[in-house]
């Protein structure tokens, strides 16, 4: 029931078990889509992202070279200083496996509803990693995370790493579109963010692995190109799969910003 858990990942519906549902609870869950504010903001998010991107033409045009873009990619065991063979289908909504130590599956695929909390857990982390523990309030941020990631799921798509005992791992692609030009109605750029592995699964390849899984996604998706603001202890990791200066892309910081 992949296109039921999408569905679900969106904040678009429900999912139902068709082989137990009743009736009633058929009727029910109707009820509750149809009436729930946050299933028709998402809707209209996913109307504009889908236009924007070039209508049902674009995504039909991305399906088909998602499929005939089929590849592998390599997964070193940290433990064995081998490598496993990882079955790589390249088009958002795939999963990517591979094995390590003979044992271990990890998977790369889209975020599901409920692994957003989790995936909070790590941004929590990430952010104590680097500039000290947060203090109070991680109940309250990991709840609001979650609302925020499920959202803006159709322009901020998260793909996570899952092993045997959760998520490891998580980096978000964020969409924006660009403003048309002759011969270009429909221009959409992307973002590379909050891409991160847990301390324990690191130097395995892993972050690699996720990096071409976004920008597989971005490829899919037709954008025009793809940014990333580093951290300096990944920025070979991001040389090694094509991302590169640019003289021509600037950034203002908002002491630069012009007095109110």
């Amino acid at each position: 029931m992949v296109n039921a858990d999408r569905v679900v990942e969106l904040g678009l519906g429900e999912r139902l078990d068709p082989g137990t549902v009743t009736a009633e609870e058929l009727r029910a869950a109707v009820d509750r889509v149809a009436s729930d504010p946050s299933v028709r903001t998402a809707l209209d998010r996913v109307r504009e992202v889908v236009r924007g991107s070039g209508g049902a033409a674009r995504g039909a045009d991305g399906t088909r070279r998602g499929l005939r873009r089929a590849g592998s990619a390599r997964v070193p065991d940290n433990r064995t200083g081998s490598s496993r063979r990882a079955a790589a289908v390249v088009r958002r909504g795939a999963v990517r496996r591979s094995r390590i130590g003979g044992m271990t599956r990890i998977e790369v695929r889209p975020a599901r509803a409920a692994e957003f909390a989790a995936v909070a857990g790590l941004r929590w982390r990430w952010v104590a990693e680097h500039d000290g523990a947060p203090g109070a309030g991680r109940e309250e941020f990991v709840r609001e995370f979650a609302r925020w990631a499920r959202e803006n799921a159709t322009t901020h798509p998260c793909l996570v790493l899952v092993d045997g005992e959760g998520v490891i791992g998580m980096g978000f692609l964020a969409v924006t579109a660009r403003v048309p030009a002759p011969g270009a109605l429909s221009r959409v750029c992307g973002d590379v963010q909050c891409v991160y592995v847990v301390p324990e699964a690191r130097d395995g390849g892993l972050g690699g692995v996720l990096v071409e899984a976004l920008l597989s996604l971005a490829a899919e998706l037709g954008l025009e190109r793809v940014t990333v603001h580093s951290s300096g202890r990944a920025v070979p990791l991001y040389r090694r799969h094509g991302f590169a200066p640019s003289p021509h892309l600037l950034q203002a910081l908002p002491d630069r910003f012009p007095a109110g």
